[in-house]
């Protein structure tokens, strides 16, 4: 470790030089270096089916879409009354609109 003292001391001029040069050749992996904030990319594999399901959604259903839903219940929801009783509620959503 003395030895290593006395080269700094007797070689200041090369000792900075060599930290620099040590410095900025570890900062060159600064260029790749990005940060994120995608919790399903730090935490879940890549090839998972949530991952697949949630990239589609984003692409089919972009977030500035606001979701709802509606749960109908009855006796049989196949019944032609109740089908048309979804599609004109369906109809009556899809026609709203705010200004």
């Amino acid at each position: 470790f003395a030895w290593y003292g006395k080269q700094v001391a007797l070689h200041p001029y090369i000792s900075i030089l060599g930290c620099l040069i040590i410095t900025g050749l570890s900062l060159i992996g600064i260029i790749n270096y990005r940060t994120e904030n995608n919790a399903f990319k730090l935490w879940i594999p890549d090839n998972s089916d949530f991952v697949q399901n949630n990239e589609w959604l984003d692409a089919n259903a972009p977030l500035d879409i606001r979701f709802n839903s509606l749960i109908i219940s009855a006796n049989n929801i196949l019944d032609p009354a109740v089908i048309k009783h979804m599609s004109q509620i369906k109809k009556k959503v899809t026609e709203f609109s705010t200004d």
